[in-house]
């Protein structure tokens, strides 16, 4: 007596929907943070949204902590591009764990070399790690607000000779190009107050 063969159809079907659920998932964590970050854009000395903001990066933080456990990258034949990139910016914004970061940062940088994933994203988790251990940032994508100065600035580099031919590698646009759409990116009235977000931060 032969077995059945197994049933491919419903097979690709059961893992079509689990990569569905899973893009879904990951979309709405990135509304949801984003929605926070642009409402404390607008209201930067509102210290209670700080907390609250700070909070859902928490969870946030360990739902992708979960993702990861069971998915590894989510990558582009897993959750598509679109859905990649937002997980990419859910472990950008995971600084209460650094650890996971780095982590992540290893699975992120394999998925980059099948090209699964974004090259641009794995500069930015780069720097941002970097800048976190108090190292100087290699692809010049962090920028702080001066209130000396009331613009962005940006975070100390290992070396600018060659820096847009290195960015230019990994999908960024020039770095005097970025840093000048950051501050136009601005209004002069959230510069004014931004120096009084709880945080003080600037990084993208």
């Amino acid at each position: 007596m032969t077995s059945s063969p197994p049933n491919l159809s419903l097979f690709n079907l059961t893992l079509e929907m689990i990569n569905k659920s899973l893009k879904l998932r990951i979309l709405k964590l990135k509304r949801d943070d984003i929605f926070y970050l642009n409402l404390l854009q607008k209201r930067p000395t509102d210290k209670i949204l700080y907390k609250k903001y700070q909070g859902i990066l928490k969870r946030h933080t360990k739902e992708a902590e979960k993702i990861i456990g069971r998915y590894g990258w989510p990558n582009f034949d897993l959750v598509g591009k679109q859905a990649s990139h937002a997980f990419w910016l859910i472990v950008q914004h995971a600084d209460f764990n650094l650890n996971f970061q780095k982590r992540s940062l290893k699975l992120l940088s394999e998925a980059v070399r099948q090209e699964q994933a974004r090259p641009k994203d794995f500069a930015y988790l780069t720097d941002r790690i970097l800048v976190a251990q108090g190292k100087k940032q290699k692809f010049g994508t962090q920028f702080v607000f001066s209130p000396e100065k009331n613009e962005f600035v940006l975070k100390p580099i290992a070396g600018l000779k060659n820096i847009n031919v290195l960015r230019t590698k990994y999908g960024l646009m020039p770095l005097e190009k970025e840093q000048e759409n950051i501050n136009k990116n601005f209004s002069k009235k959230l510069k004014n107050t931004i120096k009084n977000y709880p945080g003080n931060k600037a990084e993208n």
